[in-house]
């Protein structure tokens, strides 16, 4: 029987960053499933992790770069040419340290997707024969993370079921790379992300990994083998590899917008209604539990082109409302939910997701299977809808960063994330409201702006992508030809 073609690599970020982080990655790799890491040039344990990577003959090491200390700039952002001058400063200094050029290369807290720099960080890529996180032939995978809520950490997120429930269900074809923060605590580290390495790295080390692995059939990588695996796929299955980078793609792209917490107080219906009749927005979430959901009801009656999926809600902000770790009570609430929705409306929601992505949970995944395949609904991270949350204004947790829900931030995604198939993305358009107390609430009205302006339909066309809503999803896959291969959805 021939290798089959499902190749992953697990990525460690932050190489370098502390003491207590190198030893986690280098346990992570010599005990685990770590085949790559990027080092970060200009932090306190750069030097140690030079000397480990040497030691460490087939961890592959790429280039993290490093231009802020979690909440601090260490240069000018907005500056174009400071970070030109400074991303190829860092690049130099590898090469000096490691007496060669990276095998990667990605950015710590992301600030490679602001859409400026992108396109510095592309021409380095390009310049020196360099994959850049984000962009084919590597599909990009951070949901193996523990802090889902900002500042909250949920250990369930970074489990051995939470990596099973990733590699089970979110990588196929093709080449993929599952990001990983593995390490031990260090007093002399202040970062966010902190403690939540230790339990990472039990599961990154737990043998049940590398087993369910080789039962998924899956090929584990490094970036240095990634030419081959490359080769290969380009060999027997072109179509796995996606777009080539900055190549012209036409014809079968669409995109959903979706507004997420419709129902979660007035202001985010308000939004919720402007983002619809003004702006882009084609579909809505509704959480049919919360205090604004009756009037969202109404809206939706008012608003017959706008598809309305049930976002089932199990948390309010931080607080669990029932036990997360019962699957009968989980069960229960859900299919209550189900039939809440359907009592309010009058018909089946035409998608379905959860509040605080609380579905992604394996145990709590298999229930909202039951349910989306019992009613034929698409579910959130499932074919043959491809999710992307990117538009989203609090990658450094708790801090709003307002460049991160610009148009030129969307306009990044649309250029760069949308291959050929059927999109959907993510946003929370709202106002602010005294009545409700959220961590995510006055970043609404910012997405609001950028998803009510006008350049946005022209930049759609310009793309040659297709806005639809949930409601026309069946009619598109028969169009891409989807229910053939076997669709979720009926």
């Amino acid at each position: 029987m021939s290798a089959g073609l499902k190749f992953v690599i697990f990525n460690a970020d932050d190489f370098g960053y502390s003491r207590g982080v190198n030893r986690g990655i280098a346990e992570a790799h010599e005990r685990g499933v770590v085949t790559s890491a990027t080092l970060m040039v200009n932090t306190p344990a750069t030097r140690e992790a030079v000397e480990l990577s040497r030691r460490l003959p087939r961890l592959a090491v790429g280039l993290h770069v490093n231009f802020t200390n979690e909440a601090q700039r260490l240069i000018d952002l907005d500056d174009r040419e400071a970070c030109r001058a400074e991303l190829w400063r860092q690049y130099a200094t590898f090469c000096d340290l490691l007496g060669r050029k990276p095998t990667h290369l990605d950015a710590h807290q992301h600030v490679h997707r602001h859409p400026m720099r992108l396109g510095l960080f592309e021409e380095l890529a390009d310049a020196v024969g360099l994959p850049l996180r984000d962009r084919a032939p590597v599909t990009f995978k951070g949901g193996f993370y523990g802090q889902w809520e900002p500042g909250v950490f949920d250990p369930s997120k970074v489990s051995f079921e939470a990596l099973a429930g990733i590699l089970r269900h979110e990588v196929f074809e093709g080449v993929f790379e599952l990001a990983c923060h593995p390490g031990y605590f260090d007093p002399s580290l202040e970062a966010v992300y902190h403690r939540e390495r230790e339990p990472e790295l039990r599961t990154l080390t737990d043998p049940r990994v590398r087993a369910l692995i080789g039962e998924l059939d899956l090929r584990l990588i490094s970036y240095a083998e990634l030419p081959a695996a490359v080769a290969e796929l380009r060999s027997r299955r072109p179509s796995a590899l996606g777009p080539a980078a900055g190549a012209a793609r036409t014809g079968g792209r669409f995109v959903i917008f979706n507004a997420e917490d419709f129902g979660y107080s007035r202001g985010i219906n308000r939004g919720i209604r402007e983002a619809h009749e003004r702006g882009v927005v084609s579909s809505a979430s509704l959480i049919v539990n919360a205090p604004a959901a009756p009037e969202a009801v109404a809206l939706a009656r008012e608003l017959p082109r706008l598809a309305v999926g049930l976002d089932v809600n199990f948390t309010d902000e931080g607080r669990a409302r029932i036990d997360l770790e019962d699957p009968a009570a989980c069960r229960a609430e859900l299919w209550s939910q189900h039939a809440r929705f359907c009592d309010l409306l009058g018909r089946q929601p035409t998608h379905l997701d959860s509040h605080h992505h609380v579905h992604r949970h394996p145990v709590r995944r298999r229930l909202f299977e039951e349910l989306a395949d019992t009613f034929g609904l698409p579910l959130r991270d499932r074919p043959p809808v491809v999710f992307k949350g990117g538009f989203y204004g609090q990658w450094e947790h708790g801090v709003f960063d307002p460049e991160k829900v610009s148009l030129a931030a969307l306009e990044g995604i649309l250029r760069h994330e949308i291959g050929e198939g059927v999109y959907e993305l993510a946003c929370h358009p709202g106002y602010f409201d005294p009545a409700l107390e959220a961590v995510y609430h006055r970043e609404r009205e910012h997405e609001l702006r950028t998803l009510l302006d006008p350049r946005l339909p022209a930049l759609l066309r310009e793309l040659g992508l297709r806005a639809i809503s949930f409601a026309e999803l069946p009619a598109v896959l028969r169009e891409l030809g989807a229910e053939a291969q076997g669709s979720h959805v009926r």
